[in-house]
């Protein structure tokens, strides 16, 4: 296992072995995942808590990507809704939040709960017709990270990646589809938002305090 840029890479580009990473790495764990975007067609992502506040992906880092597959492990109606309209007031955070919800509606993205089954850590799967690629640990846009400590994260190699993508299709079997509830329950929120944002800076909740 290499740490950080160390690592050699095969003629796709693609590192060889597994890349560890963590809060002191010059490379975030945001690095890799828009690097791993770049040239995947689908995304799958498995979470157990999923935080909208803290989801900044760019329509123009995910438009490249043709199917996004999201499998929760815990699904808190009340929390979504808090979360999504605290994402609404930061600009950083509610151009993306729109986007998906787009993006659910046009059924390009589907979301299944899966409460039964349960893993660890949370991992992505990054897949094209060149192969396939994968992110395990933290799953964390912005720094700083919760806590203090350590915030461990690796890159797979190749293979290692499609034993994980084998791992997210038998999860996402076991899975029943939420997308469609989700959708209705969270897009009120946001045109909520979109009004309100015409005739004050922020909703109710406390803005973000790291908002431009």
């Amino acid at each position: 296992m290499t740490h950080g840029q160390s690592h050699m890479a095969d003629e796709s580009g693609e590192p060889r072995g597994a890349v560890l990473f963590h809060e002191r790495s010059r490379q975030t764990f945001r690095d890799h995942f828009v690097d791993l975007l770049g040239s995947a067609s689908q995304l799958d992502v498995a979470l157990q808590h999923i935080h909208l506040s803290g989801v900044d992906l760019q329509r123009s880092e995910l438009g490249g990507v043709g199917r996004i597959r999201v499998l929760l492990a815990r699904v808190e109606a009340e929390v979504l809704i808090w979360d999504a309209r605290r994402a609404l007031t930061s600009r950083r955070t509610a151009g993306p939040l729109r986007y998906l919800l787009g993006r659910m509606g046009r059924g390009t993205l589907c979301v299944r709960a899966c409460p039964l089954a349960g893993w660890s850590p949370d991992f992505s799967v990054f897949r094209s017709a060149a192969g396939c690629g994968a992110l395990l640990g933290h799953h964390w846009f912005r720094r700083p990270y919760p806590f203090r400590g350590p915030a461990f994260g690796i890159r797979c190699s190749p293979d290692e990646a499609l034993e994980v993508g084998r791992r997210f299709d038998e999860l996402w079997r076991a899975g029943h589809d939420v997308g469609p509830s989700l959708h209705r329950l969270l897009r009120p929120a946001t045109e909520v938002g979109r009004r309100g944002s015409h005739s004050r800076a922020a909703t109710s909740l406390d803005p973000d305090p790291a908002a431009p």
